[in-house]
């Protein structure tokens, strides 16, 4: 099975940004989307109206994903996948912390001052073959935190069998 992936550090939308700000890259990032026309595409940094635009805009896609404080608001991560390739089987977001079921948790190792979610969907082909789907962005600030935040990840992947992983 072929899989064209993409993975789309967005940066977060903030005015900070002057003429790079979020709402005047939005054209040239559907472009590279409908040029490259990826089968599935992990955003990081995804901000509300991130969130609400690729729902909207990326009409080949599912896309799913929240923020990573305890309203789901704000930045966090989101997946999308084409809905021609692919059906969900299941779908879960979880802290990257000691407790990822408890929503705004974080490693509090080596300056880690945000809490970092991340995301797996089961997806199945129209073949009936599944791959597993996983998302996140590491802690940009601490190493530990960084390298407690993989194992967390690492960890969650294993709990779901074999699955052929992106």
């Amino acid at each position: 099975m072929k899989i064209k992936v993409c993975t789309f550090n967005i940066r977060m939308a903030t005015e900070r940004d002057g003429i790079n700000e979020f709402k005047y890259r939005t054209g040239r990032i559907l472009d590279v989307i409908a040029k490259e026309k990826p089968d599935l595409i992990g955003f990081q940094e995804v901000m509300s109206c991130g969130r609400e635009l690729f729902q909207k805009e990326l009409t080949d896609y599912v896309v799913l994903g929240c923020g990573r404080y305890k309203n789901f608001d704000q930045e966090g991560v989101s997946l999308a996948f084409r809905k021609d390739r692919f059906m969900l089987l299941s779908y879960e977001n979880f802290w990257l912390s000691d407790y990822p079921e408890e929503s705004e948790s974080y490693f509090g190792a080596d300056q880690s001052i945000n809490p970092r979610i991340a995301q797996i969907a089961v997806l199945v082909t129209e073949k009936g073959e599944k791959i597993l789907f996983a998302n996140t962005h590491l802690d940009d600030l601490g190493k530990i935190a960084r390298l407690l935040g993989a194992d967390r990840l690492v960890s969650k992947i294993g709990t779901y069998g074999d699955l052929p992983t992106i």
